[in-house]
């Protein structure tokens, strides 16, 4: 029998699969897509990501260091600046293609049987199966996790644009009635960025019937409505889109019931597990974080729990109370940030007149509040 078996194709499932090896452990996982990876996107990774995907071997080759974040409500702006808390950078951007490449690089790189590749959807036996099988998870379904989901009733554009002039490494993102508008430093040339631009679906069907031209004539105006111009935007590549959504999981960790993995141990990790709304840049660093966790829990087995089985009650519950608390926060910033930024036509009369500019004050004395603002992004950095 397996120690560990790996479910799941994806970035999150890959870092399971490289970490459980790591530690030693008998391990399957699904076997890799036979396909390329064509995600053009652009990917925040945090430092606390960038050190995981290190220890890995799987940090991609090309990454751009995020050194300043502007965010703009109207009149008002935040400012990030990673000098001032000691760092390099507050975030790296990657495309999800060539985190898709380190990934599957550093997987050849395992020596012979390291893995027992098994067919997607199967199960092989094992004391502990890794469910990463994103969003859409069968197998978390089958087991009846308990999870509490909702609609943003938006839709993502991404895309990659040269800009009119250098990003000087700086992310800026913009709130627009309730659209999320972010341009993220990335690729090897001073004016490339990441477009993640996430609005109503019936916004962001008229934008992608639109030619890249009158798109990016789109994307100029709303720039401009927001307060900066910028003038000349160029696209490079093909638009990818995707639908919010949030999700809320209620059981990490359980036993299958049924089915010939009967008795067997299953805990949940990245999409699988949680969904938050991409205005924070950190859906796919909650999942590497869940990796993390799970080897460190691992590894900090000492003295008399030294023999615990990877499949221990113990630890299994730990993970799952450390992950729920971790999820729940970013769950409830994000969403939090969310409600508070979006159009508030639920408000009687004067407060929903005025709830703009009571937020972008609110904004203002965040960004004036010194060390609650370092906090908050170091927080956001782990």
């Amino acid at each position: 029998m397996l120690d560990v078996h790996v479910h799941g194709s994806g970035w999150v499932a890959n870092a399971a699969t490289l970490g459980a090896v790591q530690l030693g452990l008998r391990v399957g996982a699904s076997a890799l897509p036979e396909h390329a990876n064509t995600d053009m996107r652009g990917i925040a990774l945090t430092p606390a990501s960038k050190a995981l995907l290190t220890a890995l071997g799987a940090w991609p080759a090309q990454a751009c260091a995020v050194q300043r974040m502007q965010v703009h409500d109207g009149a008002s702006q935040l400012e990030f600046d990673a000098a001032q808390g000691g760092s390099d950078a507050l975030a790296h951007i990657a495309e999800g293609q060539a985190i898709s490449q380190a990934m599957h690089a550093a997987i050849a790189k395992l020596s012979v049987g390291a893995v027992q590749w098994v067919e997607k959807d199967h199960a092989a036996p094992a004391k502990l199966h890794l469910v990463c099988e994103g969003a859409n998870s069968l197998l978390r379904d089958n087991v009846k996790a308990a999870t509490e989901q909702w609609s943003y009733g938006q839709t993502a554009i991404g895309v990659q644009l040269r800009l009119p002039a250098p990003h000087l490494n700086t992310a800026k993102q913009w709130f627009l009635n309730g659209e999320v508008l972010a341009l993220l430093p990335m690729g090897d040339r001073p004016d490339t960025a990441a477009l993640v631009w996430s609005v109503s679906t019936s916004h962001a069907h008229s934008l992608t019937a639109l030619g890249d031209a009158e798109f990016a004539q789109a994307l100029e105006q709303a720039i401009t409505t927001a307060g900066e111009a910028m003038q000349g935007i160029e696209m490079l590549g093909v638009r990818q889109t995707w639908p919010l959504a949030a999700s809320r999981l209620m059981q990490w960790s359980g036993q299958f019931e049924s089915g010939s993995n009967v008795g067997q141990t299953w805990l949940l990790m990245g999409d699988s597990a949680h969904r938050i709304h991409p205005l924070a840049g950190q859906g796919l660093n909650l999942g590497l974080g869940d990796v993390a966790c799970w080897q460190r829990i691992w590894r900090e087995r000492q003295g008399p729990a030294y023999w615990r089985m990877v499949n221990d009650a113990k630890l299994v519950r730990r993970y799952s109370r450390e992950r729920q608390a971790k999820a729940d926060l970013a769950l409830g910033v994000t969403d939090g940030l969310f409600q508070l930024m979006r159009e508030r036509t639920d408000l009687p009369g004067p407060l929903g007149l005025a709830w703009p500019k009571l937020r972008q004050a609110g904004l203002s004395l965040f960004n004036g509040s010194g060390p609650v603002k370092r906090w908050t992004a170091t927080q956001a950095m782990r």
